[in-house]
């Protein structure tokens, strides 16, 4: 592993100045582990393993949010002798915890009055109320409240990173781990970073796209497709208007 000065590893930087560049390459003993944790528990889901220095060894060139290896983390703990049965039960759990607060933000959202100003958002209100809390192929609500969530987040954030990604255009803040932050402006509000108006306009984010998937590729009745093949909208047997 490489002994970096001057940079983090984030972004390529230019070595011509002299001030950046590699000292060779770091000592075994210094390269970041995770060797037997107290917990006995070894996981990982692409998630930041480490903090600290030794996260600042490791540079941070992006991470899965931890989301998933949190759930992965409590299937493990109650488990003392595993066997294959366990760990396939483990790889298999789809529930979708992490989404369960999107989905009470949407429908804490579509309020009736939003619903009496536009039809098509009581018809995403009722897809989005059969929340069956898992990412399962038939699932329409799942995928109605991951778009909502990924709407929110480009209304809110997006305004934040503007200057950076028009400094530099392959500048990418999605893989920031933003979670928490952006649950902290949704729940305190803030005026000077978001606008609640923001919030239904990310629900009718998710109707335009709606609309414009049902326009590129309709289902065929009878077909047996999904919401994975073709558009909620067809599977929902309403063209959200």
């Amino acid at each position: 592993m490489p002994k970096r000065v001057g940079f983090d590893g984030r972004l390529p930087v230019s070595w011509s100045f002299g001030d950046r560049h590699w000292e060779g390459f770091l000592a075994p003993e210094e390269v970041p582990t995770q060797i037997a944790p107290a917990s006995g528990r070894l996981w990982s889901a692409n998630q930041r393993m480490v903090g600290g220095a030794a996260f600042a060894l490791l540079g941070d060139g992006g991470y899965v949010p931890p989301a998933r290896a949190a759930q992965i983390r409590d299937d493990l703990a109650p488990l003392e002798h595993a066997a294959p049965k366990d760990l396939l039960a483990i790889q298999l759990d789809d529930r979708a915890v992490f989404l369960g607060r999107w989905q009470k933000l949407l429908l804490a959202t579509l309020t009736p009055g939003a619903i009496a100003e536009k039809k098509s958002r009581g018809e995403l209100r009722a897809a989005v109320e059969k929340w069956e809390g898992r990412a399962s192929v038939d699932s329409i609500s799942y995928r109605l409240v991951g778009a909502f969530r990924d709407a929110v987040t480009v209304r809110v954030l997006q305004p934040k990173f503007d200057s950076c990604t028009i400094a530099y255009p392959a500048f990418n803040w999605w893989m920031f781990n933003y979670e928490a932050a952006l649950w902290s402006i949704l729940d305190e509000m803030p005026a000077h970073l978001v606008h609640p108006k923001w919030i239904l306009a990310a629900a009718d984010d998710v109707l335009d796209d709606l609309a414009e998937e049902h326009v590129r590729s309709p289902a065929r009745p009878g077909d047996g497709t999904t919401h994975c093949t073709r558009s909620i909208p067809s599977a929902m047997h309403c063209p959200l208007s």
